[in-house]
């Protein structure tokens, strides 16, 4: 099929980055689940692979809150990166201008500690960094709780903390039990904990022993539906007059396994194209995975020659049935320890996860292992 570029209209599909309004796709179910828990203060423990949208999620939940006027303030911190105690605060203080813009209150509000504003080069919005003398810093973090009590009694929160599985790396004795002692205090804010790992997150909030017990609502993201990707994309194509077929927008979905990531990249692609049909579909990712080639080859090169091959394997086989002997023996392993060991290695990488079986997080890397194995 070909047709006219659509010039004029704008790409709907973004896979650089956040995705909200009409390049977000459905999840009208889970927004209104936890949209309700935010409402009604509770805290939400919201987990997924990664490339699944989750972060997504987060923003297009909140920019609902705001635009529904429901005198909630929402903030978005990204833990991503941090390693200590001193690397959250400043992660809530550089969040700290989404809900309170004026420096001078929270200068006021930190006697004795030293608080500087910048503007963030990308967007121009005003950030707060917070430093103080070594007697003050073990002080730093009950404080800054203190400042988000204080305007919680102004104003509902909704703070999100992304990546939450970073504090369990810490290496500050008893920070998430202080920390769990702040917001267990703090009833009129939703924290919703994100994050990619989720046996990292199980562990720290299913363990009777751990101080997040059971403190959360416990929310797994689920793969949106063929379905529902073929209507929102097809619905898309169509405001400019497009007709996208059936078939070419299954082939995506099926081809990027539900990863919205890629799906919005081949959509956008497709946008861009000439022709739409199912050998350019097949094209566009070849494209990707030659775009990607060279980082998937540093990648590989990290990996032990018993990760190589627990890599391969679980690419061959979609983590079934790969214990199986003639399994091990298909890489050239000698014992399903030498395996699990391996698993357990590529799992700590972020590189495979498991929802039922083990899966390599990233469907285009395992597509380009494939064309290697």
């Amino acid at each position: 099929m070909t047709h006219k570029t659509g010039a004029g209209m704008k790409n709907p599909f973004s896979y650089s980055g956040i995705v909200t309004k009409k390049a977000f796709c459905n999840r009208e179910q889970e927004l209104a689940q936890i949209g309700q828990l935010v409402r009604n203060s509770q805290n939400v423990l919201l987990y997924s692979h990664r490339k699944t949208g989750k972060s997504s999620l987060l923003m297009e939940l909140f920019r609902q809150i705001r635009e529904q006027g429901r005198h909630i303030k929402t903030m978005y911190v990204d833990l991503y990166g941090t390693l200590t105690e001193q690397d959250f605060v400043d992660a809530l203080f550089g969040a700290l201008p989404q809900i309170e813009p004026h420096y001078k209150r929270i200068v006021k509000a930190l006697p004795g500690v030293k608080v500087s504003m910048s503007v963030d080069p990308a967007t121009g919005s005003p950030l707060f960094s917070v430093s103080a003398a070594p007697s003050e810093r073990k002080h730093l973090l009950s404080r800054t709780m203190d400042i988000l009590k204080s305007y919680s009694q102004k104003s509902r929160l909704a703070i999100a903390l992304d990546e939450f599985q970073e504090v369990s790396e810490y290496g500050d004795e008893g920070f998430e039990k202080r920390l769990r002692s702040f917001i267990q205090t703090q009833d009129r804010i939703s924290y919703i904990f994100s994050g990619s790992q989720a046996h990292i997150l199980a562990e720290m909030f299913q363990t009777a022993k751990r101080p997040f017990y059971q403190s959360a609502h416990s929310f797994p993201l689920q793969p949106i539906d063929k379905a529902s990707y073929v209507a929102w994309g097809r619905e898309l194509f169509a405001r400019k007059n497009v007709d996208l077929p059936q078939e070419v927008a299954e082939e995506v979905v099926d081809r990027c396994e539900y990863q919205p990531l890629y799906i919005q990249h081949f959509f956008s692609r497709l946008w861009q194209a000439r022709t739409l049909d199912l050998d350019k579909v097949a094209g566009i990712e070849q494209e990707i995975i030659q775009s990607h080639k060279n980082e998937y080859i540093t990648i590989f090169d990290t990996l032990t020659a018993n990760q190589k091959k627990a890599l391969k394997l679980i690419a061959a086989t979609d983590g079934q049935g790969m214990y199986h002997t003639e399994s091990l023996q298909s890489v050239g392993f000698s014992s399903s320890s030498l395996l699990a060991r391996a698993v357990d290695a590529l799992e700590g990488k972020e590189l495979i996860a498991k929802n039922g079986t083990y899966r390599i997080q990233d469907v285009m890397l395992k597509k380009w292992i494939l064309s290697i194995s």
